[in-house]
């Protein structure tokens, strides 16, 4: 049987299973949105690597709950799915599948940055070069940025981050429901086709915090919005970044989870048995 996309038939599930989506993200979104505004006070200039450990643990407790409700039928309790002996595996699966598409992706953001520098240094050899904002401050591979071209060469590159990742975990469902499975060979070619189409809409999602950042970025060049010697952006601006960050990172752990279970759930087979999964 064609089916025609996967993004949107995810999220009309998460719309109408919301009650188990609330269930399910609610605590993990608190706990990620407190322990960041928390780090951040006390660690302004850390990296978050704890938080981010965190995130993977607690997120994917909340994707595990998701995955069983959709395929078992399994109603969460009140804090979220009741069964925790799947939720380190789906931990470190979900951390190799980041890493995975993150080694790639950095790969392709050096090529196309060092293509855009050699293609400048090609077309105008002699010309003076291009001073990019904070150029010195930014770490490898941002350090080969030269100018708002290097932007747009990156454009891409969140969604070859997206696309990856969806391929590297979809087997990510069977960890959560603790069973066996196998893919036909065919669905390879319809996991490119709905991974492809998801990767470029949940990258849209990131569109407003990003657009909180750039206001930020604006507030921290506008006097009215500092006070007197300060030399950082006020907190309750990054405060609001933080928590939008965390918004649009849950919404997209519950419709990610969904993408994986609708794609699981068309494909996969049990070693077993017949497929017992079910819609919510």
């Amino acid at each position: 049987m064609e089916f025609k996309g996967i993004f949107w038939p995810a999220v009309g599930e998460v719309w109408r299973g919301r009650g188990v989506a609330l269930r399910v993200i609610w605590l993990p979104l608190l706990i990620s949105a407190l322990t960041y505004e928390l780090y951040w006070r006390l660690q302004p200039d850390g990296y978050g690597l704890l938080p981010i450990i965190l995130d993977f643990v607690v997120f994917s407790w909340a994707a595990v709950g998701w995955h069983r409700a959709a395929l078992l039928e399994e109603r969460p309790g009140p804090m979220g799915t009741r069964y925790r002996q799947p939720v380190m595996r789906y931990a470190v699966g979900w951390f190799m599948a980041v890493l995975g598409a993150m080694v790639v992706t950095l790969g392709v953001a050096v090529l196309l940055l060092w293509l855009v520098g050699l293609g400048k240094d090609f077309l105008s050899p002699v010309t003076e070069p291009d001073v990019f904002l904070l150029e010195e401050e930014l770490s490898f591979p941002f350090s080969l940025l030269t100018g708002p071209e290097s932007l747009l060469a990156l454009l891409p590159v969140p969604w070859l981050w997206i696309f990856l990742f969806f391929n590297f975990a979809r087997a990510l469902p069977a960890v959560a429901i603790e069973r066996d499975c196998v893919w036909s060979r065919a669905a390879k070619s319809s996991f490119r086709r709905w991974f492809a189409s998801a990767a470029a809409w949940s990258a849209l999602l990131w569109v407003p915090v990003l657009a909180a950042f750039f206001v930020a970025f604006v507030a921290m060049n506008s006097d009215g919005l500092w006070e007197p010697g300060q030399e950082a952006v006020s907190r309750w601006w990054t405060s609001l970044v933080d928590f939008a960050s965390s918004v649009v990172y849950a919404i997209n752990v519950l419709i990610g989870a969904s993408v994986l279970t609708i794609a699981f759930r068309r494909t996969a087979s049990f070693d077993d048995g017949p497929d017992e999964g079910a819609r919510l």
